[in-house]
């Protein structure tokens, strides 16, 4: 069910958002990618200009290059979604993260097309692969947190050939109890996963006790498009309640 939901979720965000813009307007800051950071800029060119786009049903600010979204931003969808986005000439590339209503969703794309995600909501956490078809391939993970237990299904073309629970008690502490999740989902994802941001192409998270602002900086402070999540801790994890500014 799982990997269902997020399937459908991209492909609703990545068909339905950021067409049929109504206004753009340019800052007078640029952007620069060199910064290495979780939320490095995939784009090929060293740095863009800000722009603030309104589409009909979503608002965008962050790199644009020939009229295509290109480089770090963020996007506020209608639908509540908020996206620290990564594009390289108008399609998702490299890390992008999608908060919702009560899950997260930490993702690597390719050019447009999802190659892992590592799906967070209420007792669960699902890290998949995809191949090129987008199809479900290699070994990927479910961990429930409520009765403490990680079970590992292999598939191959989108066919489940093999299925396995870890009985591990040692590697299961590690990730239950001390909440260890680097060795097991990768740096980018895990720190995702604790809401914590390190600051690249002007857009930084600002945290205080379990409030997430994250936005583009200026200054020191907030200034421009942002939203803030206020995290609650779950199942022996934590999921955001998205609120906007």
């Amino acid at each position: 069910m799982i990997p269902s939901l997020i399937i459908l979720l991209l492909i609703y965000f990545n068909n339905k958002m950021y067409r049929s813009p109504t206004q753009k307007s340019a800052t007078k800051r640029a952007v620069s990618n060199t910064k290495q950071s979780p939320l490095q800029s995939s784009s090929p060119s060293t740095s863009s200009t800000l722009y603030f786009c309104h589409y009909k049903n979503a608002m965008y600010m962050g790199g644009i290059k020939s009229f295509k979204k290109d480089g770090r931003g963020i996007l506020l969808h209608d639908s509540g979604v908020s996206i620290v986005s990564n594009y390289l000439n108008d399609l998702m590339h490299g890390h992008n993260i999608f908060f919702s209503q009560h899950c997260l969703l930490s993702a690597e794309f390719s050019k447009g097309k999802l190659g892992e995600a590592v799906y967070r909501t209420d007792g669960y956490l699902a890290h998949l692969f995809y191949n090129a078809e987008g199809q479900l391939d290699g070994k990927c993970k479910l961990l429930r947190f409520v009765n403490k237990s990680i079970c590992y299904s292999t598939f191959r073309k989108g066919v489940m050939v093999q299925k396995e629970e870890e009985s591990d008690f040692t590697l299961l502490n590690r990730v239950f109890d001390l909440g260890e999740l680097d060795f097991l989902l990768g740096r980018n994802h895990a720190r995702v996963l604790k809401y914590e941001f390190e600051k690249a192409a002007h857009i930084e998270g600002q945290k205080y006790g379990n409030k997430l602002t994250v936005g583009f900086e200026k200054g020191g402070f907030i200034n421009g498009l942002a939203f803030t999540l206020i995290f609650r801790g779950s199942h022996g994890g934590y999921n955001p309640d998205t609120h906007r500014n």
